[in-house]
């Protein structure tokens, strides 16, 4: 196998065991993110499961004629906690694919930076008394040629990432309008549009999660990193005509311009990396020209 190519498999093989690294951190950071949120979901479960049975709580409440009004209450925050917490299972399902696939092709790649040595060996030995310079060029040729690819996979990964936050901001601008009609008196069809478009962020901002943390590993590879929150909390709640009047739907409302304020932040994070990856490659394929120019010049002096 030729040396570029061989140089190729070993960068691919550095570039994943990166991508790995950086997985398995993030596999750590939500496994101990969702032991949390799994007994906060619980705690809300059982907050409701007391409201429903017949417990000393249900009792109180029933009393004051207050059972309704509190037990919509905590089966919203159930059903917040529950949201969040799919979330997160989410996320990790999706980064333990991407581990095992990973892993896979660590394996497959096993021994290439062996042969790759003692490629580089049996080159330079042909080539003493000419002139080694020329595989020295190749290498650096091909380091160069493996940088241009790990960019520009981390810009198709941000761009999707970027793509995938805008449907988000898109909903959340729709639902932040009918919560405003809502105020005014829109009424239960307000309402149940509203949530619609809430659910649709919520579906979407599952899908972002997955695209920024494939962004985040790609960007690994060329030591870059995307500093940014990319939580979206708020938008995860049951729907409120329970309590229809003007301070819960002007609550809801913030709850959905706090989540849009955050999903925007993403997106300018986003676009911050992404300005920096278009320079890099620019300055990297230049790179990549001139040292073509130099190889040329060498092998027609040869």
């Amino acid at each position: 196998m030729a040396i570029k190519a061989l140089y190729e498999l070993v960068c691919e093989k550095k570039s994943i065991q990166l991508k790995l690294d950086e997985l398995n951190k993030q596999k750590t950071q939500l496994n101990e993110k969702i032991v949390m949120l799994k007994s906060q979901y619980e705690k809300e479960q059982k907050d409701v499961d007391n409201l429903e049975n017949n417990s000393l709580s249900k009792f109180f409440y029933n009393l004051t004629g207050k059972l309704d009004e509190k037990l919509d209450k905590e089966t919203r925050e159930m059903l917040t906690a529950k949201g969040i917490y799919d979330n997160a299972v989410f996320q990790l399902s999706n980064i333990n694919t991407d581990i095992a696939k990973y892993e896979k092709r660590i394996s497959e790649l096993s021994g290439c930076e062996e042969q790759y040595e003692e490629t580089v060996k049996l080159k330079l030995d042909e080539l003493k008394g000419t002139d080694p310079e020329i595989v020295k060029l190749q290498i650096e040729l091909a380091t160069c040629d493996n940088k241009l690819k790990e960019i520009r996979e981390a810009v198709q990964a941000g761009n999707a990432a970027y793509t995938k936050a805008q449907e988000v901001s898109k909903e959340l601008s729709k639902a932040d309008n009918w919560a405003l009609f809502d105020i005014f008196g829109g009424g239960l069809i307000a309402d149940m549009v509203k949530y619609d478009h809430m659910d649709k962020a919520n579906i979407l901002v599952n899908e972002m999660y997955s695209h920024m943390a494939a962004f985040k590993t790609e960007l690994r590879d060329i030591d870059m990193s995307v500093r940014v929150d990319t939580s979206v909390d708020g938008l995860l709640m049951a729907a409120d005509y329970f309590f229809d009047n003007i301070f819960t739907d002007a609550a809801v409302q913030n709850k959905i311009q706090n989540a849009k304020g955050q999903v925007n932040n993403i997106i300018f994070a986003i676009n911050d990396a992404l300005y920096n990856l278009n320079e890099m490659e620019k300055a990297e394929k230049e790179k990549s020209e001139q040292l073509n120019e130099k190889l040329n010049s060498y092998i027609v002096a040869l």
